[in-house]
């Protein structure tokens, strides 16, 4: 059977934290002509190509799931990645990329606060299905953008080679045979 475990796992160390620190979006569309390596693990090792790609930092209150679906009737399984985004403080500037961003189709790198790093929607991307500009009713509520990103793959987010520099060195020593350019500006420096 071409499905058949390999290998166990034990209880592993009670070293891990949840939540996810900062996303990395690049368009979909600037992304689909591209090719990934693989390592024995699945994990993505280069990208061959040219893209940028825009790093969002996050605070708290984000989150990286991907419930799977599986049917023993119809043979299938498949993985849907959602990335929920609490981004405060509203712009002009912020108004306009997010509706580019709500109006499109991206990939994600997702950072995780273990700095592992994943990509999502590599297949065929995410899409904002839900979210609201919203501004709060007391003082000390969030003034700013919730958004939710989804999409359906046929695998799990794949995770990145690591690489001791930490996880931006990460997603920048992928590069093979073309350039990720990490965009250093802030929406509301525009």
């Amino acid at each position: 059977m071409a499905c058949a475990l390999t290998a166990g796992r034990i209880v592993p160390c009670k070293d891990n934290v949840g939540g996810i620190k900062a996303v990395y979006l690049c368009d979909a569309g600037d992304f689909d002509e591209i090719d990934c390596t693989f390592d024995s693990t699945e994990q993505i090792s280069a990208i061959t190509g040219t893209f940028d790609i825009y790093k969002y930092e996050l605070v708290r209150n984000n989150s990286f799931d991907e419930p799977v679906t599986g049917s023993r009737d119809n043979g299938t399984a498949f993985w849907t990645p959602t990335l929920t985004l609490n981004m405060g403080k509203m712009s002009p500037e912020s108004h306009v990329e997010f509706k580019k961003l709500i109006f499109g189709r991206v990939k994600a790198f997702v950072v995780d606060n273990n700095n592992n790093v994943f990509v999502a929607g590599l297949e065929k991307g995410l899409d904002v299905s839900s979210g609201s500009f919203i501004r709060g009713t007391a003082m000390g509520d969030m003034a700013g953008y919730q958004l939710t990103l989804d999409g359906m793959e046929k695998n799990p987010a794949h995770f990145v080679v690591a690489d001791a520099d930490g996880p931006e060195a990460s997603i920048l020593a992928l590069s093979s045979g073309g350039t990720i350019t990490v965009s250093a500006t802030n929406v509301d420096d525009i």
